[in-house]
């Protein structure tokens, strides 16, 4: 993990200094406040890493529910799909995230959405 998402954060941060993995890491790790300064300094908080997965998805499947509640706040697509067609929703009903997956569900998270398995969210959860 970067160790700009470890250590305590100043706004003077500079756009260059961060990368696109610190943002997926900042998101599963929970640190809602490199993701605020992140989007303070013009960062788009709606990127796809490799995989397709968004930081919505990271913090989903960690969940980590405020920085959930954050980027949806900051215009996340809750029914993103990453490179396995997983949306956030996904993520969190695999990884037994109820409150996430609440959280989801209540700002448009399709339920019936399937994955590349053909498994809904509501399937994940009882697998």
């Amino acid at each position: 993990m970067s160790g700009l998402v470890q250590t305590p954060f100043t706004s003077k941060i500079s756009r260059n200094e961060i990368t696109h993995g610190d943002l997926m890491q900042a998101a599963a790790a929970g640190n809602l406040e490199f993701l605020k300064i992140m989007h303070r300094i013009g960062w788009t908080l709606l990127e796809n890493g490799d995989d397709g997965s968004t930081a919505l998805h990271c913090a989903a499947k960690a969940g980590k529910l405020e920085v959930v509640k954050f980027l949806i706040d900051h215009g996340a697509i809750v029914d993103a799909e990453n490179s396995k067609r997983r949306t956030a929703l996904h993520e969190a009903t695999t990884s037994h995230q109820a409150g996430v997956a609440r959280i989801l569900l209540e700002n448009g998270a399709d339920l019936q959405k399937v994955d590349i398995k053909c498994l809904s969210a509501l399937e994940h959860a009882f697998h």
